[in-house]
């Protein structure tokens, strides 16, 4: 059920709460997570999307947020996400009027991190999910974490928080096996800690 008829507005409101829930934990998983939109992400669908780290999209696929068309907001923390990803003025532009764009123009605006044709794009995103899955975990999380929270510190507070987690990538296995890699020119091996 899409939300509208007989739900009461406490059942409303639990329903849409699921959808933040959601895309909460898509953004604060410790691991990257990639979309692969194939076909139509609009509304909840682009809620979602936006809030994975990476979009890889079909040439053919549509993203958009139709919701001022049909008398209701956007949720799932897209206000927060799309203006870091697109600028403020086209967030508003994507927002305000609910317009559709495609891969190739969610990539031109920096919504999409890749476009492939649509026989392509699950293919593509196994392999960038592969890729990312080779680097090393703890490193990944920290990066995450940092990239999450940058625009609710100042400068002198973020270099404080990149330290912090320099330095706990420092005290890992995963540290001393990426160091002996790099010297031995052999492909590091992670192991997660």
């Amino acid at each position: 059920e899409h939300g509208a008829g007989q739900r009461t507005a406490h059942q409303r409101r639990q329903y849409l709460q699921l959808g933040n829930d959601v895309c909460e934990k898509i953004f604060r998983l410790s691991k990257p997570v990639v979309a692969a939109v194939n076909g139509y992400a609009l509304g909840a669908g682009a809620e979602m999307a936006v809030s994975c780290d990476f979009m890889l999209m079909a040439e053919s696929a549509q993203i958009g947020f139709p919701e001022v068309s049909i008398g209701t907001s956007v949720g799932g923390g897209v206000t927060q996400i799309l203006p870091r990803l697109v600028g403020l003025n086209k967030a508003r532009e994507l927002l305000f009027l609910g317009t559709r764009i495609d891969g190739a123009e969610a990539q031109r605006i920096g919504l999409a991190t890749q476009v492939h044709p649509d026989a392509e794009l699950l293919e593509r995103a196994r392999q960038f999910a592969l890729e990312l899955a080779g680097k090393a975990p703890v490193s990944m999380t920290v990066a995450k974490n940092l990239l999450n929270q940058a625009t609710g510190h100042d400068f002198a507070t973020q270099l404080q928080l990149e330290l912090d987690g320099v330095f706990s990538c420092t005290v890992t296995e995963d540290w001393r096996e990426g160091v002996n890699a790099f010297a031995e020119k052999r492909a590091p091996r992670f192991k997660g800690y």
